[in-house]
């Protein structure tokens, strides 16, 4: 009974930890798809600054 408490308990631990690194993983998923939209978003900005520099030029 005491064996299979502890073989329950380290599984537990085994899942806590898989879920930990899913939240994290998801985390950092996050932060890269928002630095890429902030990239993108500055780009384009750019670019229509420079095309209004080429039209009012």
């Amino acid at each position: 009974m005491v064996k299979f408490h502890y073989c329950f308990s380290s599984l537990e631990n085994i899942m806590h930890i898989i879920i930990i690194i899913i939240i994290i993983i998801i985390i950092i998923i996050i932060i890269i798809i928002i630095i890429i939209i902030i990239i993108i978003i500055i780009i384009i900005i750019i670019i229509i600054i420079i095309i209004l520099i080429i039209l009012i030029y």
